[in-house]
């Protein structure tokens, strides 16, 4: 369990073992996720 994970929970309204949380928001969380927020992260480490 990190910050991100529990950072897409709060984007969900829970966590992905709460049923009444939106699974369609955990993904649209971690698609953002991989393809913006971690590769500026390491861009803006890498120069």
């Amino acid at each position: 369990m990190d910050a991100s994970m529990f950072a897409a929970a709060a984007y969900a309204g829970g966590p992905s073992w709460d049923a009444s949380s939106a699974p369609a928001r955990r993904l649209q969380f971690w698609e953002w996720w991989l393809s913006d927020s971690v590769p500026h992260a390491y861009c803006s480490v890498a120069s």
